[in-house]
């Protein structure tokens, strides 16, 4: 991986570099003396606070790989669910290609940390995007390979009249619309058409056709895909390249004809969603939760929690509740507030429910959304914290 763009910078106390504008920052926005120190136990952390599971982190990272070689795939993931590059760096040593982020300011902070293979597939639309596009390209040309996708002529004429101003040559792929009802083009022969008209344009050249599928919708990308090659075939143009993503739909990935590429996110952590909708893992893989206390039980049924909607996202996708208790199963997040988690209790035992003062880790139905919430993740093994991240991407959503 490319070294480091030299500029003013700090350690902290597990050896990350970070910038001295992130430093700044992070002095302000979190008082040093509440952050956990290496080697305390987890049971003394601090709550609410996002704590990750190393071992089971690690198992994840290496089971994706061989997954993803075992079909012949290359593995890129998606760096939207942690935002920390150290996390990123051991994805990469295990074997991925490169990374993907989602927005501009993700690309900004990881190439900065030296990722030299980026691939962003989300449309780039308004001058202030393209500045920034520029400015990118201006920086980390030299030392980052920097991919994108569009869905229209319009976001494509765009990034190529940045290209040219740069005088650099960008990969610009087709995002297709494969059942999840948002961005991409909607038919082959759309994807086919656009993939002409970038490859027309100055300094870009086609980069493959991108989906993310619905989770549970494995027909349609198939469908979809199948289309695709036979439409490029029949006109005499090679196979494109093709980006699959998606944690969950990972066991039928190899399925869509002519994948070449995955970006699975979720895995790195997993959440309820990713084992509710997906095959491959089970409550024991899932390596985040989130540890909150029992501060009030104001009646024999409920309990309430120092983690609400600030800690945990609400976000569902789909699911029933708002997370799982983990040392409670029956019972149910049933709703939150700002800085209160509303547990039920009616389903648990008597003799068999939270006290006032316990501690309770919480598996999020969405954990990229809940990462995003928290200025740092605390890495632990057997018991005791073993590093402490912060979450240099946070935030960065434009």
């Amino acid at each position: 991986m490319a070294t480091p763009m030299a500029a003013p910078a700090t350690v902290d106390r597990n050896g990350e570099r970070m910038s001295r504008d992130w430093q700044d920052w992070a002095d302000i926005a979190q008082a040093p003396e509440s952050l956990p120190t290496l080697g305390q136990p987890v049971s003394e952390v601090e709550t609410p606070a996002l704590i990750v599971d190393l071992d089971r982190m690690e198992r994840s990272i290496r089971f994706v790989q061989d997954y993803c070689d075992r079909i012949g795939v290359r593995n890129r993931p998606h760096i939207k669910t942690h935002k920390v590059p150290a996390i990123g760096r051991q994805q990469v040593a295990a074997g991925a290609q490169g990374i993907t982020v989602q927005k501009l300011g993700e690309a900004e902070i990881f190439a900065e940390a030296g990722f030299d293979d980026i691939y962003l597939p989300y449309n780039l639309l308004g001058q202030a995007k393209l500045d920034r596009l520029r400015a990118f390209l201006d920086r980390f040309g030299d030392t980052v390979k920097l991919s994108l996708t569009c869905d229209s002529g319009l976001v494509a004429e765009g990034v190529s009249k940045v290209a040219v101003a740069a005088g650099r040559t960008l990969d610009v792929g087709v995002e297709c619309e494969t059942g999840m009802g948002r961005a991409g083009v909607q038919t082959p022969q759309q994807a086919f058409d656009l993939a002409l008209y970038i490859d027309r344009l100055p300094n870009l050249s086609f980069g493959g056709l991108m989906s993310y599928p619905a989770p549970l919708d494995e027909a349609t990308p198939v469908a979809f895909m199948g289309q695709a090659l036979q439409v490029f075939k029949r006109a005499g143009h090679p196979a494109p390249e093709i980006s699959m993503g998606g944690t969950p739909q990972l066991h039928w990935s190899q399925n869509v004809p002519g994948v070449t590429e995955y970006r699975p996110g979720t895995y790195i952590f997993h959440d309820r969603h990713t084992v509710e909708r997906g095959k491959l893992w089970t409550m024991d893989d899932v390596a985040l939760a989130i540890h909150g206390m029992v501060v009030s039980r104001p009646t024999p049924d409920r309990a309430i929690l120092d983690a609400g909607s600030k800690a945990i996202t609400p976000e569902t996708l789909g699911l029933d509740l708002l997370g799982h208790v983990v040392e409670f199963p029956e019972a149910r997040l049933y709703a939150m507030s700002e800085e209160h988690g509303f547990v039920d209790l009616s389903d648990c035992p008597p003799d068999q429910r939270p006290q006032l003062g316990d501690r309770v880790s919480v598996i999020p139905d969405h954990v990229c959304a809940t990462v995003n919430m928290s200025n740092f993740l605390v890495g632990a093994r057997n018991g005791k914290v073993e590093v402490v991240w912060p979450v240099v991407a946070r935030g960065r959503v434009r």
